[in-house]
């Protein structure tokens, strides 16, 4: 099998990464800052990639148009590698920050793969089940692939290929100290090889 050169991006900064809350996360704009980090992202990127997948979240969208500025020939797929929304975020809006913060924390402590939150929620496990699928598909190709995503999915993609893709308490805690305490940066790059 050919070479994989694996290029996994987290998308520039967004309003909700200032702290400022949504009831539509995934409408999440690219601000001042976090265009900056999307075109120096596409600095960074020196050959023209073979393919570039992007989230259908629009802030994943707005930092692959800096790459596409500079390698407009480039072929683009809409892949489903969008944030895990574990919290509804319309039963959230009715809610203050500290009611929000023990919302988030009662969430991670219950270590229940399998629990939904709504109908505008994911659990653990349709989650990690998403980035399985991402893994399957992303081996069957070659060449230089660029990914432009979200912190949580990249995260638990980086875990999973250690860990694997079957969840559990454990790897749903371990994945939770892992993206709290070494989270993917915005407009972080990560390069991965597979032969």
């Amino acid at each position: 099998m050919s070479k994989l050169n694996l290029w996994l991006i987290r998308h520039g900064e967004t309003e909700v990464n200032t702290g400022i809350w949504s009831t539509k996360p995934a409408e999440s704009c690219l601000t001042p800052l976090g265009k900056k980090q999307a075109r120096y992202i596409a600095t960074k990127i020196m050959q023209q990639p073979d393919l570039l997948i992007v989230s259908p979240l629009q802030r994943a969208k707005q930092t692959a148009q800096y790459l596409l500025k500079r390698w407009p020939n480039t072929e683009l797929n809409i892949w489903p590698i969008y944030e895990h929304i574990y919290l509804s975020p319309v039963r959230l809006s009715y809610l203050d920050p500290l009611s929000r913060r023990k919302e988030i924390e009662l969430y991670w402590s219950r270590l229940d793969p399998n629990y939904c939150d709504g109908k505008d929620a994911e659990s653990f496990a349709s989650f990690l089940k998403r980035v399985a699928n991402f893994h399957h598909q992303i081996r069957k190709l070659q060449g230089f692939i660029v990914v432009i995503g979200h912190g949580q999915f990249l995260k638990a993609y980086q875990l999973a290929l250690t860990q694997g893709f079957h969840p559990n308490a454990e790897w749903m805690q371990l994945f939770r100290q892992q993206e709290t305490s070494n989270p993917i940066k915005n407009g972080e790059i990560i390069e991965l090889i597979f032969e």
